[in-house]
């Protein structure tokens, strides 16, 4: 026998442990012992299950990474669950906050949007960085559009007070300082099957926002 388990230690935390083991039986094939031996591998171990959970985030933000995002998404719809909500998020004019603030500012501006998609959210919404400036988030399981109207005004809202160019956010944002997203959003099924039939019309529902000046979001055929 050959299996890995967590042990609780004395002092109260587990520890993973290997255990090789060999069951010792008399002529008539009866038990006599398990002769075995145990090893402690909680080092080893931990370090795999990070490197795993590594695989599955945006270094940088540590929200799911574009490869894992689609991968949960593609699950979901393949499954053929209730309606979804794809919402698309773009920061306006991030290269130039790069270009005016640094890449270092830009970064703290990614890692804030990230913690405040966090906290809008459901624990069982998939919440992702899919490119530079571009995040998204799917809410499984709502059954009408109008669900997520109240959802998607509450974060415009939220993310436009936890992200300033100024870098202090208790300094409340003036026209020129504050920075702004653009919103689009997509279902599933009444706009596509799949990841990609949904995020194209997501990317599409979001110029439009940015069309219409930014700093707002439009739902994929204006409803």
């Amino acid at each position: 026998m050959q299996c890995e388990y967590r042990l609780k230690h004395r002092n109260g935390r587990y520890l993973w442990v290997s255990v090789n083991a060999t069951a010792i039986r008399d002529l008539r094939g009866r038990l006599l012992k398990i002769v075995g031996i145990i090893s402690n591998i909680n080092e080893q171990k931990e370090e795999i299950l990070q490197a795993k959970k590594d695989a599955l985030l945006d270094p940088l933000t540590s929200l799911l990474n574009r490869r894992e995002c689609i991968r949960r998404i593609e699950a979901y719809t393949r499954a053929g669950e209730d309606m979804g909500a794809l919402i698309l998020i773009d920061i306006d004019n991030f290269k130039s906050i790069n270009d005016t603030s640094g890449h270092l500012f830009g970064d703290k501006v990614l890692m804030d949007l990230a913690a405040a998609l966090r906290s809008a959210f459901r624990r069982n919404d998939i919440t992702a960085r899919i490119g530079g400036d571009e995040f998204i988030a799917f809410m499984p399981h709502i059954y009408n559009h109008g669900d997520v109207v109240p959802k998607l005004e509450t974060i415009l809202c939220s993310l436009s007070r936890c992200v300033q160019t100024d870098g202090n956010a208790d300094t409340p944002p003036g026209p020129e300082s504050a920075v702004t997203f653009s919103i689009g959003v997509s279902f599933y099924p009444d706009h596509g099957g799949d990841f990609s039939s949904l995020f194209e019309k997501a990317d599409e529902a979001m110029y439009q926002a940015k069309r219409r000046g930014k700093n707002q979001y439009y739902i994929y055929g204006g409803i």
